[in-house]
């Protein structure tokens, strides 16, 4: 599961915010900083549910 820093995802998000597209919505600041905190990392038990990763070699 990937886990950015929240200065990370401020980042993406301003960048994707610049870019219009018709396959996506423009995501404020507020709404970034509320959906970040509603966020629930997945538990181990969760986790398990799924294939592990595998890194790709180079």
């Amino acid at each position: 599961m990937l886990n950015p820093p929240y200065e990370v995802l401020r980042s993406r998000v301003a960048a994707r915010n610049g870019v219009p597209d018709s396959g996506s919505f423009p995501i404020s600041e507020a709404e970034l900083a509320e959906w970040v905190g509603r966020f629930e990392e997945p538990t181990a038990q969760e986790l398990a549910l799924f294939d592990a990763h595998t890194p790709r070699e180079r």
